[in-house]
């Protein structure tokens, strides 16, 4: 089985459906689930991705969109933001 990384181009083996590794759930009992952005429009609209099994996945194109890693050191953009403050007293405004 290939390891499945986002950015791979994908195929579904049951409905042939093929498309970009957009999103990865890992689950703590079960199977890993990739979420499948098909690359075609439909009656003038972007199709939804849909969810897949890993297993029932295969990799047609390794990183078919680049997805550049960040060097050591680096800050990623959109990471953790502060908790906001919160007013001791609920009504003040």
């Amino acid at each position: 089985m290939n390891t499945i990384e986002l950015g791979d181009e994908v195929q579904d083996i049951i409905t042939g459906l093929t498309g970009i590794a957009i999103t990865k759930a890992e689950y703590l009992w079960g199977c890993d689930r990739f979420a499948v952005q098909p690359q075609e429009i439909k009656d003038g609209k972007i199709v939804e991705s849909t969810w897949f099994d890993e297993p029932q996945l295969t990799v047609i194109t390794k990183q078919k969109l680049y997805q550049p890693k960040p060097k050591t050191g680096e800050v990623k953009p959109g990471g953790p933001q502060p908790n906001p403050k919160r007013n001791d007293d609920p009504i003040k405004r």
